[in-house]
């Protein structure tokens, strides 16, 4: 008797959960099946990291990009397959994958490369050329609110049918291992980039007309990469360089046609050796990823008050990696959340000695939305309990555009941290996709304005207008304002006379090491804080009347 088939079901709420597993159990006898569920994404990549499943169903997280979200859960196990279930009005699921395989015409994976490794023979042969195009598909239905993921069995079914009246007889339609679609152009004359583009755009072009029933019609776009087979190349090697010009369309954005090249080997084999390193990076052994402290002042006194934690990646060979890379590709790998544990616990130990002239100073860490959930508020708990820092001297950094993904999830989790007493701060405010809905929906004490908008500072009136408004928009809720980015004297004076709180900066300080920090520390206060003459006093003026104008 063959074990049970292991199948992860990954949801947002409850009952989308119990829709799938109600479809699940339709499907598969009880014996020949093994259900397990988690509720939000970080839930579930902590669970692949210590279990092996061979189906995993997602359903219930559209707040999440897809492209995020099926890249973390596709690293965590790369050989499991990957489902979308979607909810449809009528409250079934429909389940976009191999447990329903389509029409006997739509081709499976391993059958579609016999076929092409046979086509590349025959065009070998008669000096002619083969392509490849691999779809990613996504839909939603027209006239109704709810954003569907990959289409079900019957709107798959009448893109096969599409696809195939498009092609020519010869050509194939097949379907991956994860519910993706593939074609098959045989027998090419003169298939250059050019034209090897001009058939994906093809494929994107005839997908163009809606779907299903016209009482709800489903819109589908098509993400394409597309491949001309190179002499030499088994069939394996083109349905690959398919692949990766499929993941350079992902990013780019649905309706997207990219066509292989050597280039995109090269940063495909670029980001599994990033991939590699920073794993090894991450281990408890390695003492390449650091901290540095970047001192925050108080904007009236001149005095330091916090400062904030920032991961650095020294590789040796590599050099710096910035943190614009190596934090986004630990979200990606499901690394983020072993790395953030040792950021907040090191953080949290390096706290206990921060002091200053008998000043205790207190400690921002940045968090990835990945690791918002229940068990943070318990990491959190056992670090400040391990180094014997009260919680009011913690504050919890978190991007705006990340608090609108699992929202619920995110909003109790900061919410428990804020019982405890650790602050919780907006970093990169009006960067975001909400900033009313942040403040009202979140417990949010401190509001960071982001660099960019500090930069025009003296230059620009729309930026000291929009740092003017969110300063009155954060004295309005009794939040705190740090401002990022501070360069030069005059920027210090506008944020100063304006009433923001506390800023951090060149200005006073880069990010240092703890060894540094002392010294940098002292330094800082020796820039004073610049007095607020008639002019400037009027300029502020001036912003905060147009702000009110605007308002």
């Amino acid at each position: 008797m063959s074990a049970p088939l292991r199948v992860l079901v990954v949801a947002n709420r409850s009952t989308d959960a119990d829709l799938v597993q109600v479809v699940l159990g339709e499907r598969l006898a009880p014996a020949d099946l093994e259900l397990e569920v988690e509720l939000g994404l970080p839930a579930a990549l902590s669970r692949l990291s210590a279990e092996r499943f061979d189906v995993i169903v997602v359903d219930g997280l559209q707040t999440v990009p897809d492209v995020e979200l099926t890249g973390a859960l596709r690293t965590a196990q790369p050989e499991t397959s990957l489902m979308i279930a979607s909810g449809a009005p009528a409250g079934h699921v429909d389940l976009w994958a191999r447990l329903d395989p389509a029409e006997d015409k739509v081709e499976e994976h391993a059958a579609l490369a016999d076929l092409l490794g046979r086509a590349i023979a025959d065009a070998e042969r008669d000096g002619l050329g083969v392509a490849v195009a691999h779809l990613d598909l996504s839909s939603h239905a027209r006239g109704d609110d709810q954003l569907q993921h990959p289409p079900g069995d019957g709107v798959l079914r009448e893109v096969t049918d599409r696809l195939l009246a498009h092609l020519r007889p010869g050509d194939t339609v097949g379907r991956t291992s994860d519910g993706e679609l593939m074609v098959l152009w045989r027998d090419l004359d003169g298939a250059g980039p050019a034209e090897v583009a001009e058939l994906g755009e093809g494929l994107v072009r005839t997908l163009e007309r809606p779907f299903g029933p016209p009482a709800l019609p489903v819109q589908v776009s098509a993400s394409v990469g597309v491949v001309r087979h190179a002499p030499g190349w088994g069939p394996e090697r083109t349905l690959c360089s398919a692949a990766l010009a499929l993941t350079e369309a992902r990013a780019r954005g649905a309706g997207t046609v990219v066509v292989f090249t050597p280039e995109l080997r090269e940063a495909a084999q670029h980001r599994t050796m990033m991939e590699t390193e920073l794993r090894a990076g991450v281990t408890e052994a390695s003492d390449q990823i650091v901290l540095h402290y970047q001192p925050v002042v108080d904007l009236t006194t001149g005095q330091v008050v916090a400062v904030e934690a920032l991961a650095r990646w020294h590789h040796p060979v590599l050099g710096e990696v910035p943190p614009s890379q190596f934090i986004a590709l630990a979200e990606r790998m499901g690394l983020i959340r072993q790395l953030g544990d040792w950021v907040l616990d090191q953080a949290i130990q390096d706290a206990g000695a921060l002091t200053h002239e008998g000043r205790e100073l207190d400690i921002a860490v940045n968090f990835s939305v990945l690791q918002l959930d229940q068990r943070t508020v318990t990491t959190v708990q056992e670090a400040l309990a391990r180094a014997g820092i009260r919680p009011g001297r913690l504050m919890i950094e978190v991007t705006e555009s990340a608090l609108v993904q699992d929202e619920d999830v995110v909003v109790r989790t900061l919410e428990a941290l804020a019982d405890l007493g650790v602050r919780v701060a907006i970093d990169d405010f009006g960067t975001g996709y909400s900033s009313l809905h942040s403040l009202r929906r979140y417990p949010i004490d401190t509001i960071k304005i982001d660099r960019e908008f500090v930069a025009g500072i003296g230059r620009l009136v729309d930026d000291e207008a929009i740092c003017t408004s969110v300063v009155h928009l954060a004295s309005s809720v009794n939040a705190t304002t740090i401002v990022e980015g501070v360069e030069t004297v005059e920027q210090y004076a506008f944020l100063r006379a304006i009433g923001c709180h506390q800023g951090q900066g060149y200005l006073w300080s880069a990010p240092v090491p703890l060894e540094r920090l002392p010294e940098a520390i002292a330094s800082c206060e020796r820039v004073p804080p610049p007095s607020v003459g008639p002019r400037r006093a009027r300029i502020a003026e001036a912003s905060e009347a147009r702000t009110r104008r605007r308002w």
